[in-house]
C-alpha cells in the first residue's frame, strides 16, 4: 500500500492507495464516515460539509419559482421586483460551461422576488426569482 499527500481546496489529506487484483471487487466505505481527519496547511480552515443555504420554494400557491436549470454564474439580471413579465421573456443570462444561457419567465405575471444578482454562482435547482400570478 502506498501513501500519497493530496491537496484539495488548500486542505491537505494523506491517503493510502493499494492496487486491486484482477477481478477483485471493491467495497466503498460509507460516505458519512470519514476515513481520516484532514490536516490543514498554514492557517486555512478545513472546508465545511454543509450545503449552502438555498431559498426554499414558496408555500403560497400564487407564487411560482424559477429554478436554475444548470450550475453556473449569473452574468445579467434583466428584470426587477414588481416588473410585469410574459411567459418566455428573457430574465437572466447564466454562464455555464463557457456558454451563455438565456433563462426565461416560466409564467405570465409579476416578479415578486429576484433572489440573485450579477456575479452570483448558482447550482442546479437554486431559485433565481419568484412570480405572482392571478391564479
Amino acid at each position: 500500500m502506498k501513501k500519497y499527500r493530496v491537496v484539495i481546496n488548500q486542505t491537505e489529506y494523506v491517503v493510502s492507495v493499494e492496487p486491486l487484483e484482477e477481478g477483485e471487487q471493491i467495497q466503498a466505505a460509507p460516505a458519512a464516515q470519514p476515513v481520516q481527519e484532514p490536516k490543514t496547511s498554514g492557517n486555512v480552515a478545513p472546508p465545511t460539509q454543509q450545503e449552502p443555504a438555498r431559498p426554499a420554494a414558496p408555500a403560497d400557491p400564487s407564487l411560482h419559482p424559477l429554478e436554475a436549470p444548470l450550475r453556473g454564474t449569473i452574468l445579467k439580471v434583466l428584470t426587477q421586483e414588481g416588473a410585469s413579465v410574459n411567459e418566455g421573456d428573457v430574465l437572466f443570462t447564466l454562464e455555464a460551461l463557457k456558454l451563455e444561457n438565456e433563462i426565461t419567465a416560466p409564467v405570465t405575471g409579476v416578479v415578486a422576488q429576484v433572489l440573485v444578482k450579477e456575479g452570483d454562482s448558482v447550482d442546479t435547482g437554486d431559485i433565481l426569482a419568484t412570480f405572482r400570478t392571478n391564479g
